[in-house]
């Protein structure tokens, strides 16, 4: 068990494979494509307005939001600007991203914690 956990260890220090090879180009596109709703959604905002209004632009407003922070526009923006994309997207096949490990990991941590919390709470009620 220990060697399994010193090998895992020592993966980290492994030389990395070198950039990754990403699609700069459809990333481009799809930039220019979230800008452009983004850039509509906005234009209606602007043409609504008064208080009886406001429940709309509200709504615009939060697709606008979801358009900015869903993680294939953030990742096409880094593309963009030449770094590492951070969720993988416009990494060219055979080609594996660092995060996905870690994520495995995150997802188990949180469940442990909602169960030692609830089980407090019962005997808290005892």
């Amino acid at each position: 068990i220990m060697d399994q956990m010193a090998d895992e260890g020592m993966k980290l220090f492994e030389p990395e494979s070198g950039p990754l090879e990403v699609d700069k180009e459809a990333a481009e596109k799809y930039k220019a494509d979230v800008d452009a709703q983004i850039a509509a959604l906005d234009a209606e905002i602007a043409a609504l307005s008064g208080k009886d209004n406001k429940k709309a632009r509200t709504a615009k407003s939060k697709e606008a939001s979801d358009l900015k922070v869903g993680k294939q526009y953030i990742d096409a923006c880094k593309v963009v600007k030449g770094l590492e994309p951070k969720n993988g997207f416009f990494v060219l096949a055979g080609q594996e991203t660092k995060q996905a490990p870690k994520e495995e990991k995150t997802e188990a941590a949180p469940v442990e914690v909602v169960e030692v919390k609830k089980e407090k709470k019962e005997k808290a009620k005892k």
